[in-house]
């Protein structure tokens, strides 16, 4: 089972400015363009998994249910998880040059962290390394893992282009103060890459989500015959 928890975290952090008001749009050709690109500073993070085997069955569960994640249908029987903490953080520098009665923002460099910062793996503590039932929980686990890994390695290429395509056109904008110019010119920046953010979010669900199925849960419960410790009934839980 993977679970993600955690947003896209958005972190509007600029370097330059002037006091003033709240800044107030004029129009959109009052400044003049930038002379020179942006400077793009992008990083892939992808941390690798940490692995825990301390939790029992109650306390994944109980993992569940904290991080906001329904205990119901297979969730209820979950014998192990992945969680993966996803992150685009977006920082930058702007030069903020007064122009007439206002103000010009020119995005100078954009930093950019896409991944993750923590993926952790839980196998239920009732099934020690080594046992038939541990190997197919975290077996299950590692191919969500995985999942993840690859679909980074497929997406981190788009994001970073889609970032190169904005920061190509992106076009200084006039404000009647400089307070606030930095975070708006960043937000600006930011919500343009919603799409192709939303896009990486649906691709980890889908695809994790092909192999948390009830037949293939079903499956790996053939695959081991003491899933109850010393109760020797048929097998119930499942990944």
């Amino acid at each position: 089972m993977n679970r993600g928890w955690g947003v896209f975290a958005i972190i509007l952090a600029a370097v330059g400015g002037m006091a003033g008001a709240p800044a107030v749009t004029a129009a959109a050709n009052t400044c003049a363009p930038s002379r020179k690109a942006i400077t793009l500073d992008f990083v892939t993070k992808a941390q690798e998994p940490i692995y825990n085997n301390r939790l029992t069955v109650s306390g994944i569960r109980n993992l569940l249910a904290t991080r906001g994640q329904p205990v119901s249908g297979p969730h209820e029987k979950a014998l192990g998880v992945t969680y993966v903490e996803t992150v685009f953080s977006l920082q930058g520098a702007v030069n903020i040059k007064p122009t007439g009665r206002g103000f010009c923002v020119y995005v100078d460099r954009v930093d950019v962290d896409f991944g993750w910062d923590r993926m952790e793996v839980y196998v239920a503590s009732e099934y020690k390394p080594g046992s038939c039932e541990y190997r197919t929980v975290l077996d299950h686990e590692n191919q969500h893992v995985s999942i993840n890994q690859s679909v980074l390695r497929e997406t981190a290429p788009r994001v970073r282009a889609t970032m190169e395509g904005i920061l190509r056109d992106q076009q200084p904008i006039y404000i009647a103060s400089a307070t606030g110019g930095a975070d708006r010119a960043l937000t600006a920046i930011q919500n343009r890459m919603n799409g192709v953010l939303d896009n990486f979010q649906q691709a980890m669900s889908t695809r994790n989500g092909g192999i948390d199925t009830a037949s293939n849960y079903s499956a790996i419960g053939e695959m081991c015959s003491d899933w109850d410790g010393a109760q020797k009934s048929p097998p119930k839980k499942r990944p």
